[in-house]
């Protein structure tokens, strides 16, 4: 900076807004996660919401997903990596325990709302 032949310009840059901008978690999906720790691998569902392409898929409050398009989920971290890799209109291979089996589903994501 010393060395330039002017000083630099400044300009006022508008403060962040808390929201974030569209697209920032992924596509939506629609399942409520459990957010207690688990001894085995993947992400428990407390819950789907409503018309949600979770429910659409078939996804049940007491599922665990353990692999979500091409991702083995182990946290709820790797569930959400694998979210973020994904878009809107994408069908995606869910697979599922539920009451000790395992079940492979299909949701096709949709926009954030």
């Amino acid at each position: 900076m010393a060395a330039a032949p002017s000083a630099p310009a400044y300009v006022k840059v508008e403060a962040a807004t808390a929201a974030r901008p569209r697209g920032a978690y992924g596509p939506y999906f629609g399942v409520i996660p459990e957010f207690g720790e688990r001894a085995q691998p993947g992400v428990a569902i407390s819950g789907v919401r409503a018309a949600s392409p979770a429910e659409r898929a078939g996804l049940q409050a007491g599922d665990v997903i353990v692999r979500f398009a091409d991702v083995d989920v182990k946290t709820l971290e790797d569930l959400t990596f694998a979210l973020r890799g994904k878009r809107a209109g994408d069908r995606v291979a869910v697979v599922i325990l539920r009451a000790g089996q395992t079940r492979e589903l299909e949701a096709t994501l949709e926009e954030r709302r």
